[in-house]
């Protein structure tokens, strides 16, 4: 492993002891006044921002050799114990780069936000519809999280739903 790497590597292990929230980046697309403009936007917040030139790996698919060929790098970005949801709200990118952003993972204290894993992500068709979901996702995590509440309970209403028509089967 390369000297980078392992440094990339121990910097991104110690922040992620200290982060009460970390969210990991791929920008595709971004050209050097754009990156530059959102790293701007990310040195005033609080915390550590590491970034890491692209990977060029052997994955399959199209959207993953997308992802490895493109000009963007990776940019991951930890967050303090003092997080507040305004500061995470800060993150959002500008909404000319919103296509261009595409959040690989995300956790805030024990919650996982998002995780793509990239073998799957190469099946989508929609990608762009896909990461507009990831990113309301991620900048509301009430939307996360009663999202999952909706999927709970119409799965609640559908496993009752059987037993409800059992019964007024077998009582006519």
């Amino acid at each position: 492993m390369s000297p980078r790497k392992l440094l990339m590597q121990r910097k991104s292990e110690q922040a992620a002891a200290e982060a009460s929230t970390s969210l990991l980046f791929h920008c595709s697309g971004v050209n050097c006044r754009q990156w530059r403009e959102i790293k701007n936007a990310l040195a005033p917040i609080q915390g550590k921002v590491l970034f890491q030139p692209n990977f060029n790996g052997s994955i399959s698919g199209a959207f993953a050799e997308k992802v490895a060929s493109s000009p963007g790098p990776l940019c991951m970005f930890y967050l303090g114990e003092g997080a507040t949801q305004e500061t995470i709200s800060k993150l959002m990118p500008p909404a000319s780069m919103s296509d261009s952003m595409l959040l690989l993972y995300g956790h805030q204290n024990s919650s996982i936000l998002n995780h793509v894993d990239i073998k799957k992500a190469s099946t989508l068709d929609l990608v762009s519809v896909y990461r507009r979901s990831v990113f309301s996702t991620l900048f509301n995590p009430m939307i996360f999280f009663s999202g999952l509440d909706r999927m709970k309970a119409l799965n609640e209403a559908k496993n009752e739903n059987p037993v409800n028509e059992a019964n007024n089967v077998a009582s006519a």
